[in-house]
């Protein structure tokens, strides 16, 4: 199993030195600005794992926070995911998520500097 999640700060705030986009952001930078009401968007951080079926990766992300993704099983190419997201005890979001290959899964919400911490997380039942 494969899987990732890269960690977006959307703001609506201009940058002075705009970071570079990479392909992958690129396809998915205008669906982020129709979903969401912020101009800018910069990668904070890039994880990818590779793991069996029912066991937990956990990443320290940007704002003291942890993100665990657990794959609970494949049904016809489709990974379904178990997503927590926690800033020390508080839990801020539990979530299923059924990842289609190819296809990105998007939550955002959690206030972080002067925006939001946008999570695009995606899966691929193969390693790969």
């Amino acid at each position: 199993m494969s899987f990732g999640a890269r960690i977006l700060l959307a703001t609506e705030a201009p940058l002075l030195q705009p970071p570079p986009v990479d392909e992958q952001l690129q396809r998915v930078l205008a669906r982020l600005r129709q979903l969401f009401r912020y101009r800018e968007y910069t990668t904070l951080e890039r994880y990818r794992a590779d793991v069996p079926v029912g066991v937990t990766q956990r990443w320290v992300i940007p704002g003291d926070r942890q993100l665990d993704i657990m794959p609970e099983s494949v049904v016809n190419s489709a990974v379904r995911m178990r997503l927590r997201l926690a800033r020390g005890s508080l839990i801020e979001l539990n979530a299923n998520i059924e990842a289609q290959p190819d296809r990105w899964a998007v939550i955002g919400g959690p206030p972080y500097n002067d925006g939001v911490l946008i999570i695009v997380i995606w899966a691929h039942p193969n390693p790969g």
